[in-house]
């Protein structure tokens, strides 16, 4: 499509919240030709699209909106968690939660690097890219730390199918939530 030609940094499937706009946009073309009588109730029909379609992005936006603050929630209180226990903070992933825990002062991890220190927290988002848990014989203990996700719609989950922010966790820009929780691994390395 165009986007990508223009801007190669422009996912495809970012463009589709724009199909609903569009489409609105094509019938009102159509409308525009049609007879008079014809008009009215096309007109009528255009509100129902475009109250349909607003209704849709307001709650992609919403669930959007809570998704982040609850990486940023997680993100600070497990930093500081980290903090409270003595422990050096590492943060795996990208994206929003990865600037939140490295504000709160988390250092990044990347999967080639060298491997935190003994008794080191690290703290991997299941909503994320790029993240993986360290093997077995350098785990000390696991708490899976969830925040409840109440929002119907999600832009950013396996469960879901959602990837709005890269094309890792599925096709779909946004999808249904079913209900699964927000999770962060705090994991102490030995």
């Amino acid at each position: 499509g165009f986007a990508p030609f223009v801007n190669g940094g422009v996912n495809a499937r970012t463009l589709l919240p724009l199909a609903p706009a569009v489409a609105v946009l094509a019938v009102r073309a159509l409308d525009e030709r049609s007879a008079v009588g014809t008009m009215r109730a096309g007109r009528s029909g255009l509100r129902v699209a475009v109250g349909a379609a607003l209704a849709l992005a307001l709650l992609v936006a919403l669930g959007e909106l809570e998704l982040a603050r609850s990486q940023r929630d997680h993100a600070v209180e497990l930093t500081a968690r980290a903090q409270r226990e003595g422990r050096a903070a590492f943060v795996q992933g990208h994206w929003g939660f990865q600037r939140y825990a490295e504000s709160a002062g988390a250092t990044s991890l990347e999967r080639n690097g060298a491997p935190p220190p003994p008794g080191s927290a690290e703290l991997v988002p299941a909503r994320n890219t790029g993240v993986w848990l360290p093997p077995p014989e350098r785990i000390a203990a696991v708490d899976r730390v969830t925040h409840a996700l109440h929002l119907p719609l999600t832009t950013f989950g396996w469960e879901a199918g959602a990837s709005f922010h890269a094309h890792t966790m599925g096709l779909l820009p946004f999808a249904w939530n079913r209900g699964a929780p927000d999770e962060v691994a705090y994991v102490v390395t030995r």
